[in-house]
């Protein structure tokens, strides 16, 4: 920018001299004198006539003219330059004002540039600082852990021995548990849901089993159907009643016969196989049975229920394990329901049938044997302050609403006043619990007295289904019957008995 303006002053210089100089030119008279004056010392140069000398002077006024001309065009000319120098002169401050607005900023951002640095260099010490201090206090940290895990391996040491002591102690403690009385740890709702899983595993299998030989039930049943009834008599698993209806009804168009009768089947076998101490009797108590009756009658139940938990416990010992007792209850529980299968009148072999029924529900037996022997043990092993039976409704005993509750009851019945029917069998096991507690008299000892709880009602189908089932095929005018009377004269009697 300086050497711009350096060259602009010298332009201008040279253009101010030589306006001056055709200024000084621009005179005609002094013109006319200098060019006399240069004739008059040129000795070469001749007088002129005025004529001559006229015309010199009219060419001299003419060249005059041009010269104004060209002294106003150069004037224009400097006025335009001056414009010029002083645009670019206004245009120089400015930039000297932006350059020097510049410089501030610049100066500005040195010196906060400068306070970033000493901050940071104040930063860097206090890291610096702070970094020592925190390694100082690792090492006292790691010196700490040191102690500490010392510590730990010390109270390592301490706990072996302790669990050594805890299980010497626990030892002699289950060892003296044996006579000290306790509160069990089974509370009657789990008990409850065994025998309610029980239930319901039995209910899906008897509906599966029944369903699944609908389309093989058949009127004409010969010595096969006759053994098959005789078998269920000898168990005493369903009642008379049951058998003859059984035997007798048509089933081919409705199975509910025989699905109540696979659920009573199941229903007596399970409950014996709950409440049994000697897995090999099945038609009589076993003499520890009878022993521990004894027991309850004279001791406090604490005693009586230590005891019975010890025996049930150690006469196993003597019996087969408890893999092979499940096993044998499922093979017995197929052979009872091949028994109603046949009994109803069902097509095939009964051997080849037995092997249908224990390919076809062996997992839901062996369900049901396992959740009875379950519901046995924790009962006989595990309580000890009371007593908890599975129970049924007796067959032929009159229908009690207190302590059963029917599973054919239709609000009809319920509403109005109905003779009450008797007990044909039980669907649905029931749970019973029992508590000795002693009873103080006046002037006298105290005597032991029996407490019952249901704490589940067992489930029961009446006789009056059997009279209901037999109106709706007589309804249907099914003409089986009159054959089946002839061959079975007493069904009558035992369906209306």
């Amino acid at each position: 920018m300086n050497f711009v303006l350096d060259c602009l002053h010298i332009t201008y210089g040279y253009y101010m001299a030589a306006v001056s100089k055709r200024h000084r030119s621009s005179d005609p008279l002094t013109s006319a004198r200098e060019h006399l004056h240069e004739e008059q010392r040129s000795p070469l140069v001749p007088a002129l006539s005025i004529e001559d000398a006229k015309r010199k002077i009219d060419s001299l006024k003419s060249e005059l003219q041009d010269r104004d001309t060209e002294l106003e065009k150069c004037q224009e000319r400097e006025r335009e330059t001056r414009r010029m120098v002083s645009t670019l002169k206004s245009q120089l401050e400015d930039r000297d004002t932006e350059l020097e607005k510049h410089r501030e900023r610049e100066s500005a951002l040195e010196s906060e540039v400068r306070d970033v640095a000493t901050r940071r260099k104040e930063e860097r010490e206090s890291f610096k600082t702070h970094v020592a201090q925190l390694e100082s206090h690792v090492q006292q940290q790691q010196s700490h852990a040191r102690q500490l895990e010392h510590a730990l391996s010390l109270a390592h040491r301490q706990l072996r021995d302790a669990s050594v002591l805890l299980e010497t102690r626990s030892a002699e403690l289950r060892e003296a548990q044996a006579y000290l009385t306790k509160v069990d740890d089974v509370p009657d709702r789990e008990v409850q849901r065994i025998l309610e899983n029980l239930n319901s595993r039995i209910f899906q299998t008897a509906a599966s089993a029944s369903d699944a030989f609908q389309g093989r039930y058949r009127t004409a049943r010969g010595a096969d159907a006759d053994q098959a009834c005789s078998e269920l008599e000898r168990s005493s698993l369903l009642s008379p009643k049951l058998v003859v209806a059984i035997r007798s009804v048509n089933h081919e168009g409705d199975s509910v016969l025989v699905q109540t009768a696979l659920q009573a089947a199941m229903v007596a076998y399970t409950k014996w196989l709950c409440a049994t101490w000697d897995f090999r009797l099945e038609d009589r108590q076993s003499l520890l049975e009878h022993i521990y009756r004894l027991i309850r009658k004279c001791e406090p139940q604490s005693v009586a229920g230590r005891w019975r938990a010890m025996a049930r416990v150690h006469v196993k010992q003597l019996l087969p394990g408890e893999v092979e007792c499940q096993t044998i209850a499922t093979d017995a529980l197929a052979e009872h329901i091949t028994n109603i299968l046949v009994a109803c009148g069902t097509t095939g072999v009964p051997q080849e049938l037995l092997e249908e029924v224990k390919s076809a529900f062996s997992d839901a037996l062996h369900e049901i044997t396992g959740l009875a022997l379950e519901f046995q043990r924790v009962t006989g092993e595990r309580i000890v302050s009371r007593e908890c039976f599975a129970v049924v409704g007796q067959n032929g005993d009159m229908f009690d609403p207190d302590r059963m509750n029917d599973e054919w009851a239709s609000p009809k019945r319920t509403r109005g006043a109905v003779k009450p029917h008797p007990v044909l069998c039980t669907t649905h096991l029931g749970l019973v619990r029992e508590e000795n507690r002693m009873v103080s008299t006046d002037g006298a000892d105290g005597r032991w007295e029996t407490s019952s709880t249901i704490l589940l009602k067992p489930k029961v189908v009446l006789t009056s289904m059997l009279e209901e089932l037999w109106d709706e095929q007589a309804e249907t005018g099914a003409p089986e019957r009159a054959s089946t009377e002839q061959d079975h004269p007493l069904i009558e009697d035992h369906i209306m008995d």
